[in-house]
């Protein structure tokens, strides 16, 4: 009976060392560079250096990937709204919309984050009601995007 106890706790026992001996390096402190991360980082640049079409892409594939990246979201609205700004009119204004949606999402998700909540009451300030834009709305966020900048 010993010798079955013995060889029970060896064949219980060499999986966990195996399991402890493989531990990645980065769970010892190195930073974790996933897919997600790599890919945020190229839609910043890309924003960074004017190349919205790029980043819209890129921030739209991660928001639909990821929809609960209330900064994907945030980066694809501003991604969009900077390609509205330079697009036609009738371009400009389903642009703008899909900016809208964008940012409203960002917002549902983190509604304590001062920037998507800053850009959001600039969108309602700025935009005309027929894109979605609403004065008081815009002024409601604008006040609350305040309190949430002050430290």
């Amino acid at each position: 009976m010993t010798i079955i106890k013995k060889n029970y706790l060896v064949i219980i026992g060499l999986p966990i060392q195996i399991l402890f001996l493989s531990v990645p390096n980065y769970a010892q402190g190195e930073p974790i560079y996933s897919s997600f991360d790599i890919r945020f980082e190229e839609g910043l640049r890309c924003y960074n250096s004017a190349k919205f079409n790029i980043a819209m892409g890129i921030f739209t594939k991660l928001s639909s990937e990821y929809p609960t990246c209330s900064k994907c979201n945030y980066y694809a609205g501003k991604s969009t709204g900077k390609l509205a700004s330079q697009a036609n009119w009738f371009k400009a204004a389903e642009l703008a919309r899909k900016t809208l949606k964008f940012f409203q999402k960002a917002y549902l998700l983190n509604p304590n984050d001062y920037e998507i909540t800053r850009d959001l009451a600039e969108y309602y300030i700025t935009a005309p009601k027929f894109l979605g834009g609403n004065q008081k709305k815009g002024g409601a966020l604008k006040k609350r995007a305040l309190k949430l900048k002050k430290p």
